[in-house]
């Protein structure tokens, strides 16, 4: 990302104190909600949380999780609302944005949210039931300023936030824009589509408004529901295109509590780094290459599997490559399953 287009991000709603990095603000504000509900954050949480903050700073996410956590307070005041992107695989932005359920249970790779392989940043998908929409502009336009903001072409719901007032110089110089068209951006930023905003930098937040929205609790969040969740939206791809692998020792463990099947895109990920010894950063890398279908681009996911499994390593590797296109995040499957959504 372009350092300069989220830089000045500084004008949230919390209480800064005087001194504090924003890396300290959201330790902080940690603290305060762990005191606050009372959750008492066990050994293992902190330094679960430990380890996120330093990938934050490392990865320079400090003010763009401060504004996730802008859009979280400034929701509170519409009717009801729910998130229900990846931000639930950051254990830290999940518990800072919201008090009714928390994922960190299922523990959920960081990476799957972002990660160092990753030109783009997140997205925050906010659902809000009808009428919510409105308030959330109008606080966002009144907090940071109207100018900062804009909407993809191809898409009503989605958002894009900056810094600052949209700088023209700033597109001209990012690399992937091609020379060709270096005009028509700094003629008109509307022309861009969602994901090349994206690509620019520029945050990006989704809002769909919907008749109404339940809070669930707890108890309907486990490894079965999460499953039959699974077959319940994706019906199709689990009975027809997944096919139950013959399972390796070393794999059991990842695949037989989905019925020797790969379900979950953080389930690969999982298998990647405790079988492969690959980081979840690569391994999300993976991931999204196999997704598009980028055999090429995973040739040395293919070959680690081959020198691991020589016998078996072939059958595996085309399992995955198979099998990736239709995993599902399972943090989208864990936040259907803790709201009911009605649209």
């Amino acid at each position: 990302m372009d350092e300069r287009i989220l830089e000045q991000l500084e004008n949230v709603p919390y209480q800064k104190k005087e001194g504090e990095t924003a890396l300290e603000i959201i330790k902080r504000l940690l603290e305060e909600k762990d005191e606050l509900y009372g959750w008492n954050y066990s050994k293992e949480e902190w330094e679960r949380i430990n380890y996120e903050l330093d990938r934050i700073k490392e990865l320079g996410l400090e003010k763009l999780i401060l504004f996730c956590y802008t859009l979280s307070k400034i929701a509170d005041g519409c009717v009801r609302y729910a998130f229900t992107g990846t931000e639930g695989c950051s254990f830290v932005l999940s518990e800072l944005i919201s008090a009714t359920f928390s994922k960190a249970k299922f523990n959920l790779p960081f990476e799957r949210f972002f990660n160092e392989y990753r030109k783009s940043a997140p997205t925050l998908s906010i659902y809000v039931e009808q009428g919510g929409k409105g308030k959330i502009l109008k606080s966002l336009y009144e907090t940071y300023g109207k100018s900062l903001f804009i909407k993809g072409k191809d898409s009503d719901d989605f958002y894009f936030a900056s810094s600052k007032p949209f700088d023209t110089e700033i597109i001209k110089e990012t690399v992937i824009v091609a020379k060709e068209n270096e005009e028509a951006y700094a003629e008109n930023l509307s022309i861009l589509t969602s994901r090349e905003l994206s690509k620019l930098g520029f945050y990006s937040f989704s809002i769909t408004e919907v008749e109404s929205i339940e809070y669930l609790t707890d108890a309907n969040v486990t490894e079965r529901s999460i499953l039959e969740k699974k077959k319940e939206l994706f019906d199709d791809c689990y009975r027809n295109d997944i096919e139950e692998f013959e399972l390796i020792e070393e794999l059991k463990p990842y695949l037989a509590y989905t019925e020797n099947k790969l379900i979950y895109q953080e389930q690969f990920m999982e298998i990647c780094n405790k079988v492969f010894n690959v980081s979840y950063s690569m391994a999300d890398y993976y991931r999204r290459e196999i997704a598009k279908k980028k055999k090429e681009n995973v040739i040395s996911l293919k070959e680690i599997i081959m020198q691991k499994f020589s016998n078996n390593g072939e059958k595996l590797f085309n399992y995955f490559y198979s099998a990736v296109p239709y995993s599902v995040s399972k943090a989208y499957l864990i936040a259907c399953l803790s709201y009911k959504i009605e649209e």
